[in-house]
């Protein structure tokens, strides 16, 4: 999604191309800025696709007195595609600048979507590494939680595609068709999701079935022992 008119493209001199690989939406609010927002689409490979965002100088209103229009301000391209990507790492965790980062940046200049992979291909080979450590950042926060309420709902989108990306296969991440197919039903103590046919919880103990408890369960234990 491009903030430039395409009729003013080859005009524009103060451009800067913003270049995203990140698997979610981006929709940058930047309040009191004309134009305010900033919106790029999530990419449905990390590994492989990208996405870019043209932005062009923008500018904001500075307040004078009430005898006095506002006075507008330009607003760089550079200094733009720079806050869009800067603010949107301030808001997600997880991250160590220059080791483990979301797969954003910006380069000055109109470059095209296609042209990226060439003009942009140290910064886009480092984008994807970095967005790699911070995937398995994300997918080792996944684990503690699972281990900690072994609940679906404490797993992000996020999270479950970072799994998917990198190939690794978790329990909290089964395909919904593959969960809707076992009908996994829900501890009543601690939420976790289980075979429909438990009687006691794997992960808290709690007991599932106390009529099929007394007649099977305590009868099994007994014959083990």
């Amino acid at each position: 999604m491009d903030q430039i008119p395409p009729n003013r493209q080859m005009a524009l001199q103060d451009v800067s191309t913003v270049v995203s690989i990140l698997p979610v939406k981006i929709d940058e609010h930047k309040p009191g800025l004309i134009p305010g927002q900033y919106i790029l689409a999530g990419v449905k490979d990390p590994l492989k696709d990208w996405n870019t965002l043209h932005v062009a100088r923008a500018q904001f209103p500075v307040y004078l007195d009430e005898n006095r229009p506002a006075l507008i301000v330009p607003a760089p391209s550079d200094v733009v595609a720079e806050s869009i990507c800067r603010d949107y790492k301030v808001g997600i965790g997880l991250i160590e600048h220059g080791v483990a980062e979301p797969g954003l940046f910006w380069a000055r200049g109109l470059i095209k979507h296609s042209d990226v992979p060439v003009v942009l291909e140290k910064e886009l080979a480092r984008a994807r590494a970095l967005q790699v450590e911070w995937f398995k950042r994300q997918i080792a926060e996944a684990d503690d939680d699972w281990g900690r309420y072994h609940t679906r709902k404490s797993i992000s989108t996020l999270q479950k595609i970072a799994a998917t990306t990198l190939k690794l296969e978790r329990e909290w991440n089964i395909d919904i068709e593959v969960r809707e197919n076992l009908l996994l039903k829900t501890c009543k103590f601690c939420m976790a999701d289980l075979n429909p046919e438990a009687i006691v919880c794997r992960y808290c103990q709690g007991i599932l079935d106390t009529v099929r408890y007394n007649s099977e369960f305590k009868r099994a234990v007994s014959a083990n022992q």
